[in-house]
């Protein structure tokens, strides 16, 4: 079944916005001298990315008809692979920003 293009806008607009998220951050992290802001920036772009080709799936997937079983692995493995890869990711960033906090004596 193809989709109006209508109905994509908003997976169009998160595409702009995690595309600029990771160009700042990237830039960002580049400039940085302190390492442990490195890592949590480093894991923060790797969670972007993923949620980039999370987005770039779901487009592809819903612009280009393909038979059910094939639509149906593409979204259930592929899609929520990545998605599930961007959570890991931000957990991985998570951990590191609270490693960074008791460096400063927060609990």
């Amino acid at each position: 079944m193809l989709i109006s293009i209508y109905y994509e806008i908003p997976l169009f607009v998160m595409l702009v916005l995690l595309v600029y998220f990771v160009i700042k951050s990237f830039f960002t992290w580049k400039t940085m001298s302190d390492e442990s802001f490195g890592k949590i920036f480093f894991w923060l772009i790797m969670s972007g990315i993923a949620m980039i080709l999370f987005v770039l799936e779901h487009l592809h997937q819903d612009l280009i008809p393909y038979s059910e079983n094939t639509t149906l692995f593409l979204h259930f493995v592929v899609s929520h692979g990545f998605l599930l890869v961007a959570v890991i990711f931000l957990a991985i960033a998570g951990n590191h920003i609270g490693n960074f906090g008791k460096n400063f004596g927060f609990k």
